[in-house]
Protein backbone atom coordinates (compact mmCIF):
# COMPACT_ATOMS: atom_id res chain seq x y z
CA UNK A 1 0.00 0.00 0.00
CA UNK A 2 1.25 3.47 -0.82
CA UNK A 3 0.20 6.23 1.58
CA UNK A 4 1.02 9.92 0.87
CA UNK A 5 0.67 12.33 3.68
CA UNK A 6 0.00 15.99 3.06
CA UNK A 7 1.44 18.44 5.83
CA UNK A 8 2.97 21.24 3.99
CA UNK A 9 3.89 23.93 6.87
CA UNK A 10 4.78 25.38 9.00
CA UNK A 11 7.48 24.29 10.89
CA UNK A 12 6.22 23.75 13.97
CA UNK A 13 2.83 21.36 12.29
CA UNK A 14 5.34 19.22 10.73
CA UNK A 15 7.46 18.53 13.89
CA UNK A 16 3.52 17.94 15.65
CA UNK A 17 2.82 15.18 12.85
CA UNK A 18 6.11 13.29 13.21
CA UNK A 19 5.19 11.08 16.00
CA UNK A 20 2.09 9.79 14.64
CA UNK A 21 3.20 9.21 10.62
CA UNK A 22 6.13 7.47 12.32
CA UNK A 23 3.70 5.32 14.72
CA UNK A 24 2.04 4.44 11.36
CA UNK A 25 5.49 3.50 9.15
CA UNK A 26 6.18 1.34 12.78
CA UNK A 27 2.88 -0.39 12.55
CA UNK A 28 2.54 -0.89 8.77
CA UNK A 29 5.75 -1.71 7.64
CA UNK A 30 4.04 -2.90 4.57
CA UNK A 31 3.05 1.00 3.72
CA UNK A 32 5.27 2.61 1.44
CA UNK A 33 4.91 6.52 2.32
CA UNK A 34 5.46 9.55 0.64
CA UNK A 35 5.36 13.33 2.18
CA UNK A 36 4.33 16.19 0.92
CA UNK A 37 5.59 19.70 2.18
CA UNK A 38 6.19 22.91 1.49
CA UNK A 39 9.51 23.79 -0.13
CA UNK A 40 10.35 26.83 2.66
CA UNK A 41 9.99 23.95 5.50
CA UNK A 42 11.54 20.81 3.31
CA UNK A 43 14.84 20.92 5.08
CA UNK A 44 13.35 19.34 8.30
CA UNK A 45 12.64 15.98 6.29
CA UNK A 46 16.12 15.61 6.53
CA UNK A 47 16.26 14.74 9.63
CA UNK A 48 13.40 12.26 8.99
CA UNK A 49 14.38 8.79 7.84
CA UNK A 50 12.26 5.65 6.11
CA UNK A 51 10.35 8.02 4.04
CA UNK A 52 10.16 6.31 0.46
CA UNK A 53 9.00 9.44 -1.63
CA UNK A 54 9.66 13.34 -0.82
CA UNK A 55 7.12 15.57 -2.72
CA UNK A 56 8.59 19.58 -2.35
CA UNK A 57 6.02 21.81 -3.34
CA UNK A 58 5.41 25.83 -3.76
CA UNK A 59 2.01 26.70 -2.13
CA UNK A 60 2.54 30.50 -2.33
CA UNK A 61 2.08 30.50 -6.08
CA UNK A 62 -1.39 29.08 -5.44
CA UNK A 63 -2.66 32.13 -4.12
CA UNK A 64 -3.92 33.22 -1.30
CA UNK A 65 -7.47 33.93 -1.89
CA UNK A 66 -9.65 31.26 -3.46
CA UNK A 67 -12.25 33.33 -5.11
CA UNK A 68 -14.07 32.55 -8.60
CA UNK A 69 -10.76 34.94 -10.89
CA UNK A 70 -8.14 33.13 -9.27
CA UNK A 71 -9.37 29.68 -8.09
CA UNK A 72 -8.36 28.37 -11.77
CA UNK A 73 -4.79 29.92 -11.85
CA UNK A 74 -4.49 28.54 -8.50
CA UNK A 75 -5.78 24.70 -9.42
CA UNK A 76 -3.58 24.94 -12.63
CA UNK A 77 -0.27 25.98 -10.59
CA UNK A 78 -1.51 23.41 -8.42
CA UNK A 79 -2.00 20.70 -10.94
CA UNK A 80 1.55 21.24 -12.84
CA UNK A 81 3.21 20.60 -9.38
CA UNK A 82 1.27 17.54 -8.70
CA UNK A 83 3.02 15.78 -11.30
CA UNK A 84 5.27 13.66 -9.48
CA UNK A 85 3.08 13.11 -6.95
CA UNK A 86 0.29 11.27 -9.34
CA UNK A 87 3.19 9.02 -10.70
CA UNK A 88 3.23 7.27 -7.56
CA UNK A 89 -0.09 5.96 -7.93
CA UNK A 90 -0.64 6.58 -4.38
CA UNK A 91 -3.40 4.44 -2.79
CA UNK A 92 -4.59 6.55 0.15
CA UNK A 93 -3.76 10.14 0.47
CA UNK A 94 -4.33 11.46 4.20
CA UNK A 95 -4.82 15.13 4.55
CA UNK A 96 -3.65 16.28 8.36
CA UNK A 97 -3.75 19.55 7.65
CA UNK A 98 -7.17 20.67 6.90
CA UNK A 99 -6.46 23.49 4.72
CA UNK A 100 -8.23 24.48 1.41
CA UNK A 101 -4.98 23.99 -0.18
CA UNK A 102 -3.68 20.93 1.24
CA UNK A 103 -7.20 19.27 0.32
CA UNK A 104 -6.77 20.54 -3.16
CA UNK A 105 -3.14 18.55 -3.17
CA UNK A 106 -4.90 15.14 -1.76
CA UNK A 107 -7.57 15.49 -4.55
CA UNK A 108 -5.20 15.96 -7.26
CA UNK A 109 -2.60 13.34 -5.90
CA UNK A 110 -4.86 10.53 -8.30
CA UNK A 111 -5.38 8.48 -4.53
CA UNK A 112 -8.24 6.21 -4.08
CA UNK A 113 -9.09 7.05 -1.04
CA UNK A 114 -8.51 10.80 0.20
CA UNK A 115 -9.17 11.34 4.16
CA UNK A 116 -8.97 13.86 6.14
CA UNK A 117 -10.90 15.84 9.15
CA UNK A 118 -14.23 16.06 8.86
CA UNK A 119 -15.57 19.57 8.62
CA UNK A 120 -16.75 20.17 12.38
CA UNK A 121 -12.75 19.27 12.85
CA UNK A 122 -10.61 21.01 10.30
CA UNK A 123 -8.81 24.29 10.10
CA UNK A 124 -11.06 25.25 7.07
CA UNK A 125 -14.18 23.91 7.25
CA UNK A 126 -14.31 23.82 3.29
CA UNK A 127 -11.50 21.21 2.48
CA UNK A 128 -13.77 18.66 3.89
CA UNK A 129 -15.60 18.72 0.57
CA UNK A 130 -12.82 17.07 -0.98
CA UNK A 131 -12.03 14.21 1.36
CA UNK A 132 -13.83 10.86 0.63
CA UNK A 133 -12.87 10.07 4.06
CA UNK A 134 -14.10 12.56 6.93
CA UNK A 135 -13.16 11.84 10.49
CA UNK A 136 -14.36 13.53 13.65
CA UNK A 137 -11.06 14.26 16.50
CA UNK A 138 -11.30 15.30 19.83
CA UNK A 139 -9.92 18.89 20.00
CA UNK A 140 -9.53 19.31 22.86
CA UNK A 141 -6.56 16.88 22.76
CA UNK A 142 -2.84 17.58 22.30
CA UNK A 143 -2.56 18.96 18.84
CA UNK A 144 -0.29 15.89 18.25
CA UNK A 145 -3.06 13.39 19.51
CA UNK A 146 -5.49 14.38 17.52
CA UNK A 147 -3.46 13.48 14.45
CA UNK A 148 -2.66 10.60 15.71
CA UNK A 149 -6.29 9.94 16.18
CA UNK A 150 -7.25 10.41 12.27
CA UNK A 151 -3.92 8.13 11.32
CA UNK A 152 -5.22 5.41 13.57
CA UNK A 153 -8.72 5.92 12.40
CA UNK A 154 -7.98 5.64 8.20
CA UNK A 155 -4.75 3.29 8.53
CA UNK A 156 -6.13 1.13 11.07
CA UNK A 157 -3.32 1.10 13.54
CA UNK A 158 -2.79 1.60 17.06
CA UNK A 159 -3.30 5.02 18.88
CA UNK A 160 -0.28 5.23 20.07
CA UNK A 161 2.71 8.10 19.37
CA UNK A 162 6.06 6.91 18.66
CA UNK A 163 9.46 8.91 18.75
CA UNK A 164 9.82 10.27 15.78
CA UNK A 165 13.63 8.73 15.14
CA UNK A 166 15.18 12.55 14.19
CA UNK A 167 18.26 11.87 13.13
CA UNK A 168 20.42 14.57 12.29
CA UNK A 169 23.21 14.34 8.90
CA UNK A 170 26.64 13.91 9.59
CA UNK A 171 27.45 17.35 7.72
CA UNK A 172 24.89 19.08 9.64
CA UNK A 173 26.02 17.72 13.03
CA UNK A 174 29.71 18.57 12.37
CA UNK A 175 28.45 22.33 12.05
CA UNK A 176 26.65 22.44 15.00
CA UNK A 177 29.62 20.98 17.17
CA UNK A 178 31.61 23.90 15.54
CA UNK A 179 29.54 26.97 16.53
CA UNK A 180 29.74 25.77 19.85
CA UNK A 181 33.15 25.08 20.17
CA UNK A 182 33.54 28.72 18.46
CA UNK A 183 30.90 29.78 21.77
CA UNK A 184 33.23 27.92 24.21
CA UNK A 185 30.79 25.78 25.21
CA UNK A 186 29.31 22.30 24.17
CA UNK A 187 25.97 22.33 26.09
CA UNK A 188 24.74 25.56 26.56
CA UNK A 189 20.75 26.91 27.45
CA UNK A 190 19.68 27.74 24.43
CA UNK A 191 16.27 30.69 24.42
CA UNK A 192 14.64 31.14 21.38
CA UNK A 193 13.80 34.89 21.59
CA UNK A 194 11.06 34.92 18.39
CA UNK A 195 8.13 33.69 17.20
CA UNK A 196 5.98 33.82 13.95
CA UNK A 197 3.17 35.85 15.78
CA UNK A 198 3.85 38.96 18.05
CA UNK A 199 1.24 37.76 20.50
CA UNK A 200 4.01 34.59 21.18
CA UNK A 201 6.88 36.61 21.74
CA UNK A 202 8.07 37.50 25.24
CA UNK A 203 9.45 40.92 25.89
CA UNK A 204 13.34 41.34 26.14
CA UNK A 205 13.60 42.48 29.98
CA UNK A 206 11.61 39.34 30.94
CA UNK A 207 14.15 37.28 28.48
CA UNK A 208 17.16 39.13 30.07
CA UNK A 209 16.24 38.44 33.78
CA UNK A 210 16.21 34.75 32.68
CA UNK A 211 19.21 34.68 30.61
CA UNK A 212 21.31 36.53 33.74
CA UNK A 213 20.12 34.14 36.00
CA UNK A 214 21.06 31.10 33.94
CA UNK A 215 23.94 32.11 32.96
CA UNK A 216 25.34 32.01 36.86
CA UNK A 217 25.44 28.13 35.90
CA UNK A 218 25.76 27.36 32.62
CA UNK A 219 26.23 29.13 29.47
CA UNK A 220 23.16 30.56 27.58
CA UNK A 221 22.93 31.18 23.56
CA UNK A 222 20.49 33.93 22.25
CA UNK A 223 18.82 32.40 18.92
CA UNK A 224 17.51 35.00 16.42
CA UNK A 225 16.19 34.01 12.89
CA UNK A 226 16.16 37.57 11.54
CA UNK A 227 17.41 41.22 12.11
CA UNK A 228 14.90 41.91 14.64
CA UNK A 229 15.49 39.20 16.44
CA UNK A 230 18.74 39.71 16.50
CA UNK A 231 18.49 43.29 18.09
CA UNK A 232 16.32 41.46 20.41
CA UNK A 233 18.66 39.15 21.35
CA UNK A 234 21.23 41.93 21.86
CA UNK A 235 19.00 43.60 24.45
CA UNK A 236 18.51 39.72 25.98
CA UNK A 237 22.46 39.20 26.59
CA UNK A 238 24.19 42.68 26.49
CA UNK A 239 26.43 42.78 29.31
CA UNK A 240 25.74 39.25 30.75
CA UNK A 241 28.54 36.85 31.04
CA UNK A 242 28.75 33.43 29.82
CA UNK A 243 26.05 34.45 26.95
CA UNK A 244 26.26 35.01 23.19
CA UNK A 245 24.12 35.41 19.66
CA UNK A 246 23.50 32.63 17.41
CA UNK A 247 22.27 34.05 14.25
CA UNK A 248 20.36 32.20 11.62
CA UNK A 249 21.52 28.82 10.92
CA UNK A 250 19.50 26.18 9.19
CA UNK A 251 16.87 23.31 10.71
CA UNK A 252 19.26 20.40 10.67
CA UNK A 253 22.33 22.73 11.77
CA UNK A 254 19.70 23.58 14.66
CA UNK A 255 18.63 20.05 15.62
CA UNK A 256 22.23 19.42 16.18
CA UNK A 257 23.02 22.15 18.21
CA UNK A 258 19.46 21.38 20.23
CA UNK A 259 20.83 17.89 20.53
CA UNK A 260 24.17 18.94 22.00
CA UNK A 261 22.22 21.44 24.59
CA UNK A 262 21.06 21.23 27.87
CA UNK A 263 18.14 23.29 27.77
CA UNK A 264 16.22 25.38 25.01
CA UNK A 265 13.30 27.66 26.33
CA UNK A 266 11.04 29.66 24.29
CA UNK A 267 7.46 30.77 23.29
CA UNK A 268 4.87 28.41 21.03
CA UNK A 269 7.71 27.66 18.10
CA UNK A 270 8.06 25.36 15.94
CA UNK A 271 11.80 25.37 16.99
CA UNK A 272 10.76 24.27 20.98
CA UNK A 273 9.40 20.97 19.13
CA UNK A 274 12.61 20.22 17.27
CA UNK A 275 13.99 20.17 20.12
CA UNK A 276 11.69 17.85 22.04
CA UNK A 277 12.23 15.74 19.46
CA UNK A 278 16.18 15.70 19.45
CA UNK A 279 15.40 14.36 22.83
CA UNK A 280 16.60 17.83 24.49
CA UNK A 281 14.25 19.69 27.37
CA UNK A 282 12.36 22.75 27.12
CA UNK A 283 10.60 25.08 28.69
CA UNK A 284 8.08 27.12 26.82
CA UNK A 285 5.68 30.07 27.89
CA UNK A 286 1.98 30.63 26.50
CA UNK A 287 -0.33 33.36 26.08
CA UNK A 288 -2.41 33.82 22.94
CA UNK A 289 -2.43 30.33 22.57
CA UNK A 290 -2.74 27.35 25.02
CA UNK A 291 0.38 25.23 26.51
CA UNK A 292 -2.01 22.28 27.07
CA UNK A 293 -2.32 22.10 23.41
CA UNK A 294 0.28 23.27 21.93
CA UNK A 295 3.13 22.43 24.12
CA UNK A 296 5.51 19.22 24.00
CA UNK A 297 4.42 16.18 26.40
CA UNK A 298 6.62 14.56 29.15
CA UNK A 299 8.31 14.88 32.25
CA UNK A 300 11.38 16.58 30.50
CA UNK A 301 9.37 19.55 29.35
CA UNK A 302 7.43 22.33 30.97
CA UNK A 303 5.58 25.39 30.18
CA UNK A 304 3.79 28.60 31.76
CA UNK A 305 0.33 29.57 30.91
CA UNK A 306 -0.48 33.32 31.28
CA UNK A 307 -2.93 33.80 33.81
CA UNK A 308 -4.21 36.68 31.87
CA UNK A 309 -8.35 36.22 31.71
CA UNK A 310 -7.75 37.12 27.97
CA UNK A 311 -5.82 34.05 27.71
CA UNK A 312 -5.81 31.89 25.49
CA UNK A 313 -7.39 34.31 22.47
CA UNK A 314 -5.60 32.63 19.88
CA UNK A 315 -4.95 35.92 17.87
CA UNK A 316 -1.89 36.81 15.88
CA UNK A 317 -2.00 40.65 16.57
CA UNK A 318 -2.97 42.75 19.67
CA UNK A 319 -2.57 46.47 21.00
CA UNK A 320 -2.32 45.49 24.18
CA UNK A 321 -0.14 42.59 24.34
CA UNK A 322 -0.95 41.85 28.32
CA UNK A 323 -0.46 37.91 28.64
CA UNK A 324 3.20 38.14 27.46
CA UNK A 325 3.96 41.22 29.35
CA UNK A 326 2.88 40.18 32.69
CA UNK A 327 3.90 36.73 32.29
CA UNK A 328 6.39 35.90 35.33
CA UNK A 329 9.93 35.47 34.18
CA UNK A 330 10.64 34.13 37.56
CA UNK A 331 8.37 30.78 37.32
CA UNK A 332 9.91 30.56 33.99
CA UNK A 333 13.43 30.42 35.41
CA UNK A 334 12.47 27.90 38.11
CA UNK A 335 10.88 25.79 35.30
CA UNK A 336 14.02 25.66 33.68
CA UNK A 337 16.13 24.77 36.64
CA UNK A 338 13.92 22.30 37.29
CA UNK A 339 13.94 20.41 34.43
CA UNK A 340 17.33 21.05 33.33
CA UNK A 341 19.55 17.78 32.49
Amino acid sequence: MKVLIVKLSALGDILHAMPAVRSMMLSRPDVETGWAVDRRYSNVMELFEGLVHLHIVDPKRWGRDFTEGSFKKATGDLWHQVEDVRKVEYDIALDIQGLIKSALLSRFSGAGKVAGFSRETCREPLSARFYSDKVRVNTSLPVSRQIMSLVAEVLDVPDELADPGLTVPEGPREKAAQILADHGTGSPVVLVVGAGWKTKVLPPDSFRKIARTLARQVPVIALAGDEEEKVRAELITEGIENSGILFREEIPVLAGIFQQSRLVIGGDTGLIHLAAHMGTPTVSFYGASQGSRSGPEGTSHMWVQSDEGCSPCFARECDNILCMDNLDSDTITEAALGVMR
